[in-house]
């Protein structure tokens, strides 16, 4: 949602937005006015924050409907509702209320210009709204990403599984997850859990779903959400999608995406120290040799080097990212 504030510098006042993504906060100036218009500009403020949260929610909650909650704002702009003997309308709904009232204070402003700033702001509002709703959290849009919708975007889906396939390539980090929605992002931490964990199977013999506990010893890992979504993957057979669906009603999205995150690079680990044991001959892992990532011969390497070492590593995260993206892709 976005707030509003007023400022106050001499014998002026300003009303500016402040609004939020996963990069940070922004502020921008909506309009000026004398300082005698400081107590309506600020009635303007806090009512359009009241509009902001409302709409935001209902897109949290997948009740807005945006073509028609920005039809509806601008007629009751157009048309105030005033009081009628002595009483004034209430509604129940808190976008009609928050427009009510934000309509009046509008009204009651002498300045076309504070009118003008209003309308434009909502139409921003509405029009991030709208963006978010197609997956698109670029600008205001962003403010998705503070949302915790249950039902994640396709969309945003596949941009999260391309951050963590880039991820596991070594080409880049998972930072790129932050700018995404958070159901989409866990959803697809989920999915690249489970094929850590099954490569952890795959790897020491034991069954997947052991793979929380078995972090909980190589990393300070709390195991409950791990050892929950893997149980509901593997065990349950559920789809990621809706085994974030039904954790995010309980958990805050950002909070859920933390714990996917430190259990995500937990299972890596756990999965670098089960594949890396002392070479002998050619390095191997799960019984395949490794190819040398310059593409050496290993028979001619001296073994007792860094510079083998190195190149041991290297090969043997390179494999272990292969098999876990190639897990995630069989799956979905």
């Amino acid at each position: 949602m976005a707030h509003y504030a007023v400022s106050r510098r001499g014998g002026e006042v300003e009303l500016v937005v402040i609004w939020q993504d996963s990069s940070g906060r922004y502020v921008e100036p909506l309009t000026r006015a004398s300082v005698e218009h400081l107590d309506i500009l600020r009635e303007i403020g806090i009512c359009l924050e009241g509009l902001s949260e409302s709409l935001w929610t209902s897109y949290a909650d997948e009740s807005l409907d945006v073509d028609e909650a920005a039809a509806g704002v601008d007629d009751m702009l157009i048309a105030p509702e005033w009081p009628q003997g002595g009483y004034i309308a209430a509604y129940l709904d808190p976008v009609h209320e928050h427009t009510a009232r934000l309509a009046r204070a509008v009204a009651a402003c002498p300045l076309p210009s504070v009118a003008d700033a209003v309308r434009a702001e909502i139409d921003r509002e509405f029009d991030a709204l709208a963006r978010a709703t197609l997956g698109d959290f670029g600008g205001r849009a962003g403010q998705a990403t503070w949302r915790n919708r249950a039902d994640a975007s396709p969309t945003q889906v596949a941009a999260a599984h391309e951050v963590l396939r880039r991820h596991a390539e070594g080409a880049e980090s998972i930072d790129g997850l932050s700018y995404l929605e958070p159901a989409a992002a866990c959803s697809a931490l989920v999915s690249w859990c489970v094929a850590a964990a099954e490569v952890y199977g795959e790897l020491s013999g034991r069954a997947a779903a052991d793979a929380g506990r078995a972090a909980a010893d190589v990393a300070n890992l709390d195991t409950n959400t791990i050892d929950g979504v893997l149980h509901g993957v593997l065990a349950e057979e559920r789809r990621p999608v809706d085994v974030v669906a039904d954790l995010l009603p309980a958990l805050d999205g950002r909070k859920l995406f933390g714990s996917l995150v430190f259990g995500y690079f937990a299972l890596w680990e756990l999965i670098e120290q089960q594949a890396q044991t002392s070479p002998v001959g050619a390095p191997v892992v799960g019984g395949l040799p490794l190819t040398h990532p310059r593409g050496a011969d290993w028979a001619g390497l001296d073994r007792d080097t860094d510079e083998y070492l190195q190149a041991w590593h290297q090969a043997v995260e390179a494999e272990l990212g292969r098999r876990v993206a190639g897990r995630v892709r069989d799956s979905t």
